[in-house]
């Protein structure tokens, strides 16, 4: 029973794992900037995005997003959000410290030349269902208990160490993000409530980078 026990773990970690590896995939392709090849990509971009909801389903990891549609729900994340935000405003400052601008991870996404449309479905869709789908979903709560303190701790370093820190600033953002997260799927056993957090954090980001673009033009 216990070797059973086991291999299943395994099992979940690697289905965690190969799904990671597929959402890193589509990178190489996103500084396409003709038409047809931006379509095409950002169909692949949902493809991938509605077969990780799929998985997510069928490993009753999700109950379906009509658990939104309650007080409770929308308190739990907009909590999150708020502590979300202040990690990364902690962040934000401890980068200032160390004599820099924004984190790696955010350079490299700013930099990469990416149509408008393929930025938004990889930063506001993609990336919350896969990662939540990834580190809550399976990592914390099949490969560990969901109550486990130590499947938080750890699911929180790999999310933080997914996003390729190079400072402390760095890690306290995306490290913090991830203990937050966690905090939010441990309180309420809901991927849907940690999928909503991410998506309001990087959208909200994705949309202040636009809106300072245009002011500095």
């Amino acid at each position: 029973m216990k070797n059973n026990s086991i291999l299943k773990r395994c099992l979940y970690f690697g289905c965690a794992f190969l799904i990671f590896l597929v959402e890193q995939l589509p990178i190489f392709f996103i500084g396409v900037s003709q038409l047809w090849q931006v379509l095409l990509l950002s169909a692949v971009l949902l493809i991938i995005s509605g077969l990780t909801l799929y998985i997510a389903k069928r490993a009753n990891l999700l109950e379906g997003f009509e658990a939104l549609a309650n007080g409770r729900a929308w308190l739990y994340i907009l909590l999150g959000f708020l502590v979300l935000y202040l990690v990364k405003i902690l962040g934000g400052i401890t980068l200032a410290l160390e004599g820099l601008e924004s984190t790696s991870n955010q350079a490299a996404i700013e930099n990469a030349g990416m149509h408008p449309l393929v930025m938004v479905l990889l930063t506001v869709i993609v990336a919350p269902i896969v990662e939540e789908t990834v580190f809550r979903g399976f990592i914390m709560g099949r490969v560990f208990d969901r109550q486990s303190i130590l499947g938080l701790l750890i699911s929180s370093f790999l999310f933080g160490l997914a996003h390729l820190p190079t400072s402390i600033g760095a890690w306290i953002i995306y490290g913090g993000m991830g203990l937050v997260l966690g905090w939010v799927y441990r309180k309420t056993e809901k991927l849907e409530y940690t999928m909503m957090i991410h998506f309001l954090n990087n959208g909200f980001a994705i949309a202040l980078m636009y809106l300072l673009m245009m002011l500095m033009n």
